[in-house]
C-alpha cells in the first residue's frame, strides 16, 4: 500500500466517523402488525418504532392525515413502552373511525434534542422529520419516519350497497329539483338542475363535470343568505367518479376541482345557462400531488363524496384542504386545513 492510498483510507475513515457523529439519523424503522392495506375502525394493532443507538426515549403519536399537522393539538399520544437497551418502542393502538391517519414517532437523545417524525413541515428535507430542542420545529430536517394508514369500514367489501347504481351519474343525464329557501322573508320557492356533462381531462385526471344551475338567486348552488352569499353564482363540480388509475381508490367519488359562474337573472333559460365564468379558471379542492408527501389522498378521493359497497350506517369525517389554482398543474403540500366536514348514509324512510 503506497502512502497516497494509506492517507486516502485515513481520510475516508475520518469522513465516515464524522458522518456517524454529526448525521441526524434517528429512526431505523416503524411498523404496524398486522400489516394490511386497509383497517377497520376498532381494530387493535401493535406498533413498533426502532431508533438508533443513543436514543434515550421514543414517543409515538397519531393525527388525521388531512389535518394541520404542524398544530400540536391535532396530535394524540399512543401508549407504549420504551426499551432503552434496544432503542425500541412498542405499543398497542385501537384504530379510530373511518379516515386516513399518520403515525409518527418522536426520537429523543440525552442532549435534549429530538427528531419529530411529523412530515407536515415544509422545510427542505422535513418530509422525513424535523429537529426540535436546539432549533424550533420546521427549521431543520432530520432522519425520522412516519407511517400512513387507511381506515375504512367498507375496505374491500363487495356485498354492500351499490353506490354506483345509487348515484347513477352518466354524461347526458340531468335532474330537476324544486325547493324552498327559508333564509328569505317570506320564504322563496326555486328550481335547480344538476346535469352531467361529457368527461374531460384536467392535469392528468379524468373527470366527470357536474353542473348546478338555478332559476332564482335563492336556489342551490350558493343560495342567497347562506354564508352571506348574494346568490349570484352557479357551480360546476369536476368529479373523480369511481375512476381507476388515480392515487386514490376507484371505489370512491371525490371532487378535486370546481369552477364558478355568474348566475344571470335575465337569461331566458336560467336552468340551462351556467353564465360567464367568475374568478379563477378552476379551483382546486383538497387535492395534493406532492411526490414527497402523499398523506391524505391514498384511498379517499379528494373532497370525498362517497365510497362504493357501503354497509349502513356509514360516515366519514375529513378536514378539507382548500386552495386555489389559476395556471399550471402543481399542487404542493401545505400544512393548514380549512374546516371539518362529514358525509354519511343511514337507513331511513321516504
Amino acid at each position: 500500500m503506497n502512502r497516497i492510498t494509506f492517507l486516502l483510507l485515513i481520510l475516508l475513515s475520518f469522513l465516515s466517523l464524522l458522518h456517524f457523529v454529526t448525521a441526524l439519523d434517528y429512526c431505523q424503522s416503524i411498523s404496524i402488525s398486522p400489516s394490511k392495506a386497509g383497517y377497520a375502525p376498532g381494530e387493535q394493532v401493535t406498533i413498533t418504532a426502532q431508533g438508533f443507538t443513543g436514543i434515550s426515549d421514543i414517543e409515538v403519536l397519531w393525527a388525521e392525515a388531512t389535518a394541520n399537522l404542524v398544530t400540536q393539538g391535532n396530535w394524540h399520544t399512543i401508549s407504549g413502552t420504551f426499551n432503552a437497551g434496544t432503542a425500541t418502542w412498542t405499543g398497542t393502538w385501537t384504530i379510530p373511525k373511518n379516515g386516513e391517519y399518520i403515525i409518527a414517532p418522536t426520537f429523543f437523545n440525552s442532549t435534549g434534542e429530538s427528531c419529530i417524525g411529523n412530515p407536515g413541515y415544509i422545510c427542505s428535507g422535513c418530509h422525513e422529520g424535523t429537529l426540535n430542542g436546539t432549533v424550533s420545529p420546521g427549521s431543520q430536517s432530520c432522519k425520522g419516519c412516519y407511517k400512513g394508514i387507511i381506515v375504512s369500514s367498507n375496505y374491500g367489501r363487495t356485498d354492500g350497497y351499490d353506490m354506483k347504481s345509487y348515484w347513477n351519474i352518466s354524461s347526458g343525464y340531468s335532474w330537476n329539483y324544486e325547493g324552498t329557501n327559508s333564509y328569505s322573508s317570506p320564504t322563496a320557492n326555486y328550481r335547480s338542475r344538476i346535469a352531467a356533462e361529457e368527461r374531460v381531462s384536467l392535469c392528468g385526471h379524468q373527470l366527470l363535470p357536474l353542473r348546478y344551475t338555478k332559476d332564482s338567486e335563492w336556489g342551490y348552488w350558493g343560495p342567497k343568505g347562506h354564508w352571506t352569499r348574494d346568490g349570484l353564482q352557479n357551480l360546476r363540480w369536476l368529479l373523480s367518479y369511481f375512476q381507476p388509475g388515480e392515487d386514490w381508490s376507484s371505489a370512491t367519488i371525490g371532487a378535486p376541482f370546481f369552477t364558478v359562474y355568474n348566475y344571470t337573472p335575465t337569461a331566458e333559460d336560467r336552468l340551462g345557462n351556467l353564465g360567464p365564468r367568475a374568478g379563477a379558471d378552476v379551483y382546486n379542492v383538497m387535492l395534493e400531488d406532492d411526490p414527497l408527501r402523499s398523506l391524505g389522498d391514498n384511498y379517499y378521493a379528494p373532497y370525498f363524496c362517497t365510497e362504493d359497497n357501503v354497509k349502513l350506517p356509514w360516515s366519514v369525517e375529513r378536514v378539507n384542504r382548500y386552495g386555489t389554482w389559476n395556471a399550471g398543474c402543481s399542487f404542493p403540500y401545505w400544512p393548514p386545513g380549512s374546516w371539518d366536514w362529514s358525509t354519511g348514509y343511514w337507513l331511513g324512510e321516504m
